[in-house]
């Protein structure tokens, strides 16, 4: 009888913690770099919900954490399938439209200008995102290493790992808890 009392206790048990990790939706994650800066700054620790793309796929102007090259990395969906997207003077056109972007920054121009190996970052030629690939970009447009490069390229669809939701811990105590858009 009290073989049956533990072995029900560890069943339990068992259940609850298959349980609780499954139903995880979000982890934590910190950001190493600029590349995501206004949005996130680099040392913020921020939420991902790791089930948003369980069911769906990622839209443009989604903050997703993708993995490339073994790395994780927070970057803004740009583009998707069937879209062209292309850049010149700074400026990023998707589908021949100027893109108005309130939430990047330049803060290297000067540099981006001085060194003809990161001209693609002021510049690069229309891309057609292939079925089941993303454009993806850093917000801080000087400092992102992102699809702008074809050393980066796009990323596949299947390499998100889940949708950046808010600004878990911040230097700057007025950004905790803040939304990720």
């Amino acid at each position: 009888m009290k073989w049956k009392a533990s072995w029900s206790i560890w069943l339990v048990g068992s259940i609850a913690l298959w349980l609780l990790s499954a139903c995880a939706q979000e982890k934590v994650f910190t950001q190493p770099n600029s590349a995501m800066e206004p949005t996130v700054f680099a040392g913020e620790k921020f939420a991902v919900d790791m089930n948003t793309y369980r069911n769906a796929t990622p839209g443009r102007g989604d903050v997703v954490v993708v993995r490339h090259d073994d790395a994780l990395l927070l970057k803004r969906v740009i583009a998707v399938a069937g879209d062209t997207v292309e850049g010149a003077d700074f400026q990023v056109f998707l589908n021949g439209v100027a893109l108005h972007e309130e939430f990047i920054q330049h803060t290297g121009k000067d540099s981006v200008l001085r060194s003809p190996s990161s001209s693609f970052l002021k510049t690069f030629k229309p891309a057609k995102v292939s079925a089941n690939q993303l454009f993806v970009m850093g917000d801080n447009r000087d400092f992102s290493d992102d699809s702008r490069d074809s050393r980066f390229g796009t990323v596949p669809v299947t390499d998100v790992m889940g949708k950046a939701v808010r600004i878990v811990k911040s230097s700057d105590p007025r950004r905790a808890g803040l939304t990720i858009h």
